[in-house]
């Protein structure tokens, strides 16, 4: 699999990675690293225990990391926890996770078959 068709199948914006020259290698390279971020879990942790101000940081990190490596879709539903969190909304906040949930286990399940082939 290439980078467009990756980024086909997560709804990235590739067009982006493509104005940064960005090849596959690149892109994997890239991948790898987001696999190494803890934000995610970070979130769902600081969720379940309530705690929105480590809620909203972690969200936030994590709409930063998707950014920088053009995964749109879970940037935007990152987004839209971030800034449920911003306003110190936690119930919006948890009410908002299953989006990031469904998007970010749908990323994993794509990077896998990405960075195998």
């Amino acid at each position: 699999m290439n980078a467009e068709d990756f980024y086909n199948l997560i709804e990235g914006n590739y067009a982006l990675i493509q104005g940064r020259k960005w090849d596959t290698d690149k892109v994997k390279r890239f991948v790898k690293l987001f696999l190494m971020d803890e934000s995610f879990k970070q979130l769902q942790e600081a969720l379940a225990t309530g705690d929105v101000d480590a809620a909203f940081n972690a969200a936030h990190t994590l709409k930063g990391v998707c950014a920088n490596i053009a995964f749109a879709k879970l940037q935007a539903s990152a987004s839209a926890v971030t800034e449920a969190l911003r306003a110190k909304d936690l119930e919006k906040g948890k009410s908002l996770m299953p989006a990031v949930e469904e998007d970010y286990e749908k990323h994993m399940v794509f990077i896998k078959m990405f960075l195998e082939d």
